[in-house]
């Protein structure tokens, strides 16, 4: 008997929530959001700051890194003589700072093989790919990628600061 009652009082109120949700949670997206990130733009953009960082030709440098993704966030101080990585520190404002064996996680690597990832990443044609350069030195500052936006804790991102050359 209640149920007679009450729509009139329901009918007016449900009516424009409907509505509001109808064109809020269409069926698709929009077709920007289809297509994805330009991979050929993003390929030639790493390749071209790649290009001017090999130019440079800097073998002894440090920095460095934080790798974020679903699990903790991890952060190292990365050196590299003679392209080489010749230590890897964890945590590196701790007071006592850890050794890592380089190699032992994704974001230890040189710098050359950071423009690796990003077009490794790019050839994989995630949903979400961004890349940033250093102004300075051209080496890749900042990458994300997320692979699919509705699966969650696929995403990963490298960022890279604190870079040095050194003597």
């Amino acid at each position: 008997m209640l149920r007679p009652i009450l729509r009139p009082i329901l009918r007016p109120i449900l009516r424009p929530i409907l509505a509001l949700l109808a064109l809020t949670t269409g069926c698709g997206r929009d077709a920007a959001a289809e297509s994805g990130p330009d991979y050929a733009a993003l390929k030639a953009a790493v390749a071209a700051n790649q290009a001017k960082w090999r130019g440079l030709g800097l073998q002894d440098y440090s920095y460095r890194v934080a790798t974020s993704c679903f699990c903790p966030q991890e952060d190292f101080r990365v050196t590299v003589r003679q392209g080489a990585i010749t230590e890897v520190l964890s945590h590196p404002d701790d007071a006592a700072p850890k050794s890592v064996a380089p190699g032992s996680d994704a974001g230890i690597q040189t710098i050359d093989q950071v423009f690796a990832t990003a077009l490794a990443w790019a050839d994989r044609r995630p949903a979400t790919l961004e890349v940033a350069f250093d102004p300075a030195y051209f080496f890749v500052a900042n990458a994300y990628s997320d692979q699919a936006e509705t699966m969650a804790d696929d995403y990963v991102r490298l960022t890279l600061t604190e870079f040095s050359v050194s003597p």
